[in-house]
């Protein structure tokens, strides 16, 4: 019933009121809960509010306190649904190729290197914004065999947006940075044209086109049995789910204090891999302005608004 929906708004249409106005096109899709732009802040206090707890770390260890047990349990239920799941498993053994190796070794890295962010004046101060010194960082890694990033290809590669022009340093950054990110796409991640090296992948919007979900209920699907991201509309959301668990895959996971994804990603497999024992859930690695440091626990807490 659409009465049922009239706190939340479409991206692309009005508030749905109390009618049965059918919604164009299929489905609705980029639910936005308490009311759009009315209210939207009121989700992130109601859950900023929750993390107060954990606002100091022990003066021992230096670890932040668990989440909420509500949080943690959602965090282990996480796991991609079979399509995205195997699509992310393609897209991986594509990425290595025909490698005589049995179980490569795949590292994530979220940079946080696009526009909005270098121009954001409270978070990127938490993090390391040149691509260059965070591809010098996990240069002393263990041996990996494939480095998969998570980054917007737009947000880096397109023109920078005007404000930028009037900071030099910034400039300078996102130009090498777009430079550097172009290098590891042609030669591989520290290759050159002389030399190749470690393959890179960036999987989000190209591995969700090959994504196929079957229709769960064939009320105004025409006969269909699969659909598309595309014809839902949610490429870029389905793009976002696909990196988010391509790196909880990962062998080791590198990401920035500041970013919710990365925050996200650290405690998801945290906690997941706290109860196999396996030691996964503690190879998350921070890229920060003084360089990569190495977290034990669950995410610190968000350190900017």
């Amino acid at each position: 019933e659409p009465s049922k929906y009239a706190h939340c708004k479409h991206q692309n249409f009005d508030v749905i009121q109390n009618s049965h106005k059918e919604i164009p096109n299929g489905p609705m899709t980029y639910l936005v809960p308490h009311g759009g732009t009315k209210a939207s802040g009121r989700l992130w206090w109601e859950y900023d509010g929750m993390q107060r707890h954990r606002s100091k770390p022990d003066e021992l260890t230096g670890k932040y306190p668990d989440h909420l047990p509500i949080e943690q349990a959602v965090y282990k239920l996480l796991i991609p649904s079979p399509p995205i799941r195997r699509a992310i498993r393609e897209s991986l053994d594509e990425a290595i190729g025909t490698s005589n190796i049995n179980k490569p070794t795949v590292v994530a890295l979220h940079p946080r290197i696009e526009h909005d962010m270098l121009l954001h004046d409270i978070c990127n101060e938490f993090m390391q914004l040149n691509l260059t010194k965070i591809f010098d960082s996990i240069r002393i890694m263990p041996k990996f065999d494939l480095l998969f990033v998570a980054v917007s290809k737009a947000l880096v590669d397109g023109k920078p947006p005007d404000k930028m022009h009037r900071y030099k340093d910034l400039m300078r950054i996102a130009l090498e940075n777009k430079i550097v990110l172009n290098q590891a796409r042609n030669y591989g991640v520290f290759g050159s044209k002389d030399q190749k090296g470690i393959p890179m992948l960036e999987s989000g919007t190209s591995t969700t086109t090959k994504i196929e979900f079957p229709v769960m209920e064939q009320r105004n699907s025409n006969g269909l049995e699969v659909v598309t991201a595309k014809s839902l509309r949610v490429t870029e959301l389905v793009a976002s789910v696909v990196n988010f668990f391509t790196a909880l895959e990962a062998d080791a996971f590198v990401g920035v204090r500041g970013s919710t994804f990365s925050q996200d990603v650290f405690s998801v497999r945290y906690y997941q891999h706290q109860d196999r024992g396996d030691g996964v859930g503690e190879n998350n690695f921070v890229a920060g302005p003084n360089g990569m440091r190495q977290l034990f626990g669950p995410a610190e807490p968000l350190p900017c608004k």
